[in-house]
């Protein structure tokens, strides 16, 4: 964090909201996906090939044997249950 104290990242002339995370397992995600809100066109999903590297990075991999629509299930039901948790 030193290396970027007194910065700002900027995005069509106004100060961008920034997030920093330690590790993205490979690849990043959109920040309103993560938190729940805001949109961010300067914070793309993308491949992060020097997290790959990093011998601290968790990687898993997955068989799924369900359709689309059964894991679209299963995944909002987990997303609704989260937001409705206490923080």
């Amino acid at each position: 964090m030193d290396e970027t104290r007194g910065m700002v990242g900027m995005h069509d002339g106004q100060v961008a909201e920034c997030f920093y995370t330690a590790s993205n397992g490979g690849q990043t995600a959109q920040a309103s996906d993560v938190w729940g809100r805001g949109t961010y066109p300067y914070l793309d999903i993308h491949d992060d090939p020097y997290d790959l590297e990093n011998p601290e990075s968790l990687r898993k991999t997955a068989i799924v044997s369900r359709s689309v629509a059964q894991m679209s299930e299963v995944i909002n039901t987990s997303v609704m249950a989260l937001a409705s948790s206490p923080a």
